[in-house]
């Protein structure tokens, strides 16, 4: 509830503020700014959960736990008017995220017909590493800049790569089973002439590590306002964004910073 009200107070301010053209603005508007945020894992969405079905059932979850962010960030002014209060920047930057995984495996069954079908079954069913997460970002902001506030509406996207915590501990064997009507001579009888029967073969045994080691394209929306003392600006800010291509559910986390102006 209360990042709701967050979220509408500062879309309100950003816009009543917007309007206005005076007393406030700067003759000399900051043509770049060094922007460096934090967030831990109060700031951030505590759970995370993912359910993965396969073929209707599920087959495995995901609860993602958000532990630390840190971010730099460089943006330039691309606007030609350096009287008004309304400006355009465009930005790159790198951001570093740490998640904690607790991934369960559950023993899964496919039908192919009325007595055909395949399973899974997993030597085992739960894992828990740490994620860290590196993104390279992109973004254009619509900033409105006054001498001692500064409003920022932030847009773009990142390029991001997981990396997983190896452990012996997340190594499993999975093993693949078929089952159906067979024949076996074993099984022939006055009754059952063909010898058939219903079983089970096992069909592969392979090894796995369980890992989140995927790269992602990932959009983000970024606002919030800073209070500029000198050269320096305090800031506190709402980002929306995605973890990995693999989940696709947004999460939300409030950053604080700090943004050298020159």
């Amino acid at each position: 509830m209360y990042k709701s009200l967050i979220i509408t107070s500062i879309i309100f301010l950003s816009s009543l503020i917007s309007q206005l053209r005076g007393s406030d603005t700067l003759k000399h508007i900051p043509k770049y700014m060094l922007d460096l945020s934090y967030a831990n894992q109060f700031m951030m969405k505590g759970d995370f959960n993912y359910d993965i079905t396969y073929n209707g059932s599920l087959s495995e979850n995901y609860n993602l736990f958000a532990k630390g962010y840190y971010g730099l960030n460089f943006n330039y002014l691309i606007s030609k008017e350096f009287k008004k209060a309304n400006q355009f920047y465009i930005g790159i930057g790198f951001n570093y995220t740490q998640y904690q995984i607790n991934h369960l495996l559950y023993d899964h069954t496919l039908s192919h017909g009325h007595v055909e079908s395949t399973s899974v079954s997993y030597s085992k069913h739960e894992f828990k590493y740490n994620v860290n997460n590196l993104s390279m970002i992109f973004n254009m902001s619509y900033q409105v800049v006054f001498k001692h506030i500064i409003f920022s509406n932030k847009v773009g996207f990142s390029y991001a790569k997981n990396f997983s915590q190896q452990s012996d501990a997340n190594t499993y064997i999975a093993n693949e089973y078929e089952h159906g009507v067979y024949t076996d001579p074993a099984y022939v009888t006055a009754a059952n002439p063909s010898g058939e029967y219903y079983g089970s073969k096992l069909t592969s045994s392979y090894s796995l590590q369980d890992k989140l080691d995927d790269c992602s394209f990932n959009l983000f929306y970024n606002m919030g306002f800073g209070v500029r003392i000198k050269k320096l600006m305090p800031f506190i800010n709402i980002e929306v964004t995605r973890i990995s291509q693999k989940f696709k559910n947004p999460y939300a986390k409030l950053q604080v910073g700090i943004s050298y102006l020159f």
